[in-house]
């Protein structure tokens, strides 16, 4: 099992950093080692670089942690159907910005 001593959560545009140890991390988020490593294994959430026992990703990979968390406990989705569903929801947001694109190309 990987060893974690820091995940670090950072937004580029505002230079805002969120530094967890792994204990702050669960008892923030109520989210324990086991589960968020399955989640890193099931690809949920990527880490931008690793550095030891640090892991360093981007604030939207934290807004993805939370929405799966939110599948996980609300309606008892797996962590692989959760992944699924995040997808999802990408793939459909990105279709709909393909076609706002597309009307206000043929709205000229």
């Amino acid at each position: 099992m990987r060893k974690i001593n820091q995940i670090i959560f950072s937004d580029l545009s505002s230079n805002e950093k969120l530094i967890f140890t792994l204990t702050e991390f669960h008892d923030r988020y109520q989210i324990d080692e086991t589960l968020f490593l399955e989640m890193l294994e099931e690809g949920l959430i990527e880490p931008q670089k690793q550095e030891v026992e640090d892991l360093y990703f981007d604030i939207q990979s934290l807004q993805r942690l939370q929405a799966a968390l939110r599948l996980h406990r609300d309606l008892r989705v797996n962590i692989p159907g959760a992944v699924l569903a995040l997808e999802l929801m990408d793939e459909l947001e990105d279709l709909r910005k393909e076609l706002s694109i597309l009307q206000r190309h043929f709205e000229k």
